[in-house]
């Protein structure tokens, strides 16, 4: 990994650094494709058009059907309510002193319970868990699909 970032390093420094196909080429057998948190749930995120609206929507991939359909709470989920649930999450994450803090229920949806129970986010009390840092990058990649 050394020998990577030196490379890398006299690459930038020779000015090379901005042929990003050189770059690919030279490095690919370092280079590993990271797996988006949607494609890693299955899900998809879905821009739908209708008399000049706009709507979002996050469906499973192939119609498949598991605990992972949990995440579809998304759907309900604006950038305000999705910036929010990021802040909760990443106060559990980044800022808390005691993580073992009692269980925190989500204000933003009102008809799905969203709890925090660290180091998990349960949804609507099923047994089935996601790890929060997970979800916080899921919940990124949603703001980012709707601000775009």
């Amino acid at each position: 990994m050394l020998k990577l970032a030196q490379k890398l390093t006299a690459l930038i420094s020779e000015g090379s650094f901005v042929d990003v196909q050189k770059i690919k080429k030279k490095f690919r057998n370092y280079i590993k494709p990271v797996m988006s948190k949607k494609d890693q749930y299955g899900l998809e995120f879905l821009k739908v058009t209708a008399g000049g609206d706009i709507g979002y929507n996050c469906i499973r991939k192939d119609g498949i059907v598991d605990g992972n359909n949990l995440l579809q709470f998304l759907n309900y989920l604006n950038t305000s309510g999705t910036e929010l649930i990021i802040k909760e999450i990443n106060h559990y994450l980044n800022d808390a002193e005691n993580p073992d803090y009692t269980p925190y229920d989500s204000m933003v949806l009102e008809h799905i319970d969203l709890k925090i129970e660290y180091p998990h986010l349960v949804i609507d009390g099923q047994p089935n868990v996601f790890p929060l840092a997970d979800i916080r990058d899921l919940l990124q990649e949603w703001l980012l699909f709707l601000q775009s």
